[in-house]
């Protein structure tokens, strides 16, 4: 549970009070069973080394407390039985009192110290999920940025030399883009063409064409592995506002000159 004071009512003075008489009274009902926790089971094993001399010290100070007879022998063990149920009970109940008033007195500072444990670990998880909204989204855009490359080699004007600097290009920001999320192991994989049915052809077109769609594939195939990879944590300060880019220029790739 995370108290949040600015949840509380806006208006009058007299909501705000009530918001916060309720909301302080809410923290002293966390605050109370913070500090009840575990004590029973503490007062069942320690009530001898504090229950214990606290009741026998009121016995001692208050004769009228005492029991009113201790057995001589053995026989009349029976006949005050009660009253010894009754002192156990006293002490286990003396020694909770102890363990609670021990415990409640810390357990403010262990309650606020809880939550800002808990406002730090969900601080990190939603930091890492928009880190990882945010790359999906550039990943997205490096492959619409390779099938806009794909599209425009289509052409007759092509030509095939400063179709080849954009096409290295671009792979080259990507793999930057995917070293500085995941490290360089997937950087690597992301320009290996291991595993696919590579087309030799003595046309150089059509050999960057086959580059570039090996490169898509592993984009493809990295976008779904992404909600399962580790990001780098310094991966936030290389990210790009994507939002004022277009696909051109969040890669930078230039327009290709016809030949």
């Amino acid at each position: 549970m995370v108290f949040e004071l600015s949840s509380l009512p806006d208006g009058d003075s007299s909501h705000n009070t009530l918001g916060l008489i309720m909301l302080t009274a809410y923290f002293f009902w966390v605050c109370a069973k913070e500090a009840a926790k575990s004590t029973i089971s503490w007062a069942n094993v320690w009530f001898w080394m504090v229950g214990l001399p606290i009741v026998g010290a009121a016995f001692w100070f208050f004769g009228d407390l005492a029991p009113s007879k201790i057995p001589d022998n053995i026989d009349e063990i029976p006949s005050v039985l009660p009253d010894f149920i009754i002192f156990m009970g006293e002490t286990i109940v003396v020694t909770w009192i102890v363990f609670f008033s021990v415990r409640l007195f810390g357990a403010p500072g262990r309650v606020w110290l809880r939550e800002v444990k808990e406002n730090a670990r969900l601080s990190a998880v939603l930091a890492n999920r928009k880190r990882r909204v945010q790359l999906k989204s550039l990943l997205g855009e490096a492959i619409v940025s390779g099938e806009k490359l794909l599209q425009e080699s289509n052409g007759d004007a092509v030509n095939p030399e400063s179709f080849e600097q954009d096409a290295l290009f671009w792979a080259d920001k990507t793999k930057k883009l995917i070293s500085s999320a995941f490290g360089s192991g997937e950087a690597v994989l992301f320009l290996n063409s291991s595993g696919y049915p590579v087309l030799v052809s003595p046309n150089k077109l059509t050999q960057i064409r086959v580059y570039i769609d090996c490169r898509l594939r592993r984009l493809t195939e990295l976008v779904p592995r992404a909600d399962t990879l580790p990001i780098d944590e310094d991966f936030k300060a290389l990210l790009i506002d994507s939002d004022s880019k277009t696909e051109d220029e969040l890669f930078n790739i230039p327009k290709q000159s016809a030949s």
